[in-house]
């Protein structure tokens, strides 16, 4: 059943979410809280290439991540909006039951063809209270109407097949009975045999509806058989710890790249190498970030999920795309850097952490992993300049599928900006704001009493070394942060405060600043030198008075703004 036009209830909880099929770049996060049930819906908006994507008519789309404690999810979608660019979600319970970081990816499926997106970031945040009556289990919503579809086929075709039987049985008795009347009467030989003949045509016609339909049913029943395999290619392996050759049995299973089974080894492995025969089809080599899986990684009673590539059955999560950690011996003045890696698989996406024993003094490096091929190093889009790589340095590379090995942290921050970009992303940050200080000066409230005073300048000496002030004009509901000095045995009187909030009638004419805001010694706590937040300003020709008196280090003042990309 494709997927149809879903408009949410306003009463449901939104959250937005990008997908793009081309394009793996990172996307906002969603946070959703542990045992949220329906009432949260994710739609993710599709995009291909960065580019708005219409899904296509007849589809079906699903969403199937791994929850932190390994258990699965593959559900379909709630349906889309009317322009076909927005698909929803329901947040169910099972996908909210267990705590932490997943990455689920929407699937698009038309006519067997399968397409999947980049991952979309959900953290499901822990619930302070358990509940103990949701226990985190696999959820198959979408592989569950699948096969149902299937089994709603092979029933339709099983009611052609008693259909056809029923006109077959039809058509002999309406032989016999033509045979009858030609034995009792020869004046109904001639139309006996035309019944007859006609009997012969329906007996055809109904005979090759009959096997019509029984093709259907079975093509219908392989449907079913294909999906509950999928669903359902467990098998427990009992082969000794020590025994490289590790055996199990699942009905039906057939071995061709894609194929994947979950084992359970219920004596784990202590061999080198292992390998794996399922159903006898052959023993495989196991592998596990590009080479043969190590001694002891399989434990006693581990379950382990694998995909066969067409030659290695891959532990999952692995896929081809492996990581790795290696030693690059080359020369810095060398521009080739060559790395022997026994089983290295040249991929996109394969993750490398090369620590460069002589670094590199030469522009435009390249990259050569067992016998792959020379590709340049690149760093922030242009290939790393000399210097950039230091000797003992370890360094992340990813092979980014435009042949080029490419700095981990540079290419993620690139497809950062890219995303902030395309989204038109506010984002904070602070200003400093450039500032003249007055050494030797403190501002000083001229009400000994306590607050409220006019606020005077002292231009005389005072007694504190790091004596300084300055005076800034702030902004109307603006944000300020301030860094400042305050000693805690200054021996100053009571009424000199670190920052005072104040306003004007007429600056120009030396009146006295009235103070609308203190923040006194004891309100600061003591932080010297850190940063403290001064909330929204309200009010006309607003001023910050700053005095520092306890170190040397300069006053310092920040505004925050905000960054349209």
């Amino acid at each position: 059943m494709s997927i149809s036009t879903y408009v949410p209830d306003s009463a449901k909880i939104l959250h937005t979410a990008y997908a793009d099929f081309v394009s793996r770049q990172i996307g906002r996060p969603v946070h959703i809280v542990q045992y949220d049930d329906s009432m949260p819906i994710l739609a993710v908006k599709l995009f291909q290439d960065g580019l708005e994507y219409q899904l296509p008519q007849n589809a079906n789309v699903n969403i199937r991540f791994k929850k932190p404690d390994g258990t699965n999810v593959y559900n379909p979608a709630l349906g889309c909006s009317g322009d076909r660019k927005i698909v929803y979600f329901e947040v169910t319970p099972q996908m909210a039951a267990y705590p932490g970081e997943s990455s689920p990816v929407v699937e698009l499926e038309k006519g067997g063809l399968v397409a999947s997106t980049s991952p979309i970031g959900i953290t499901i945040e822990r619930n302070p209270v358990p509940n103990d009556e949701i226990t985190s289990t696999n959820e198959y919503k979408s592989m569950v109407r699948y096969v149902n579809e299937a089994i709603e086929a092979a029933a339709s075709a099983s009611a052609s097949r008693s259909a056809a039987e029923i006109s077959e049985s039809n058509a002999k008795k309406s032989e016999d009975s033509a045979n009858v009347s030609k034995t009792n009467a020869k004046e109904y030989a001639d139309s006996a045999n035309t019944s007859k003949n006609a009997s012969a045509v329906s007996e055809d016609h109904a005979e090759a509806a009959a096997v019509r339909a029984e093709a259907a049913a079975e093509a219908a029943l392989a449907v079913v058989d294909e999906a509950v395999s999928v669903k359902y290619s467990y098998a427990v392996c009992n082969t000794a710890m020590g025994t490289q050759e590790k055996t199990i049995s699942i009905s039906g299973f057939v071995l061709a790249a894609g194929a994947k089974v979950t084992v359970k080894f219920s004596n784990g492995n202590s061999a080198a190498s292992p390998t794996l025969n399922v159903s006898g089809k052959g023993a495989k080599d196991i592998y596990y970030n590009g080479a043969p899986v190590s001694k002891n990684f399989i434990k006693r009673e581990s379950v382990h999920e694998f995909v066969y590539d067409g030659a290695y059955w891959l532990l999952e999560g692995e896929k081809g795309a492996g990581y790795y950690h290696v030693s690059c011996g080359t020369r810095a003045v060398e521009r080739e850097k060559i790395v022997p890696l026994a089983g290295f698989r040249l991929v996109n996406g394969v993750l490398l952490v090369l620590q460069f024993k002589y670094g590199n003094r030469v522009e435009n490096p390249t990259l050569n992993v067992e016998n792959t091929g020379a590709y340049p190093i690149y760093y922030m889009g242009e290939p790393v300049p000399p210097g950039y790589i230091t000797a003992n340095s370890a360094v992340p590379l990813v092979f980014d599928g435009q042949n080029r090995w490419v700095i981990v942290g540079d290419f993620i921050q690139q497809q950062l900006d890219d995303l902030k970009r395309f989204v038109h992303y506010e984002e904070p940050y602070w200003e400093e704001i450039s500032i003249y200080q007055n050494e030797g000066s403190l501002w000083i409230d001229q009400n000994s009493a306590g607050h409220g005073g006019e606020i005077y300048k002292n231009h005389q000496s005072v007694n504190a070394a790091y004596a300084k002030c300055c005076t800034l004009s702030v902004d109307i509901n603006a944000t300020y942060k301030i860094k400042t000095h305050v000693g805690k045995n200054d021996g100053l009187a009571g009424n000199v405060y670190p920052i005072i909030v104040a306003n004007i009638a007429n600056y120009v004419t030396g009146n006295p600043f009235v103070p609308i805001r203190i923040i006194t010694k004891n309100e600061l706590d003591e932080l010297n030198g850190n940063l403290i937040t001064i909330p929204s300003i309200e009010g006309q020709d607003a001023y910050l008075l700053i005095n520092s008196w306890g170190s040397n280090s300069r006053i310092e003042v920040y505004k925050q703004v905000t960054k349209i990309w």
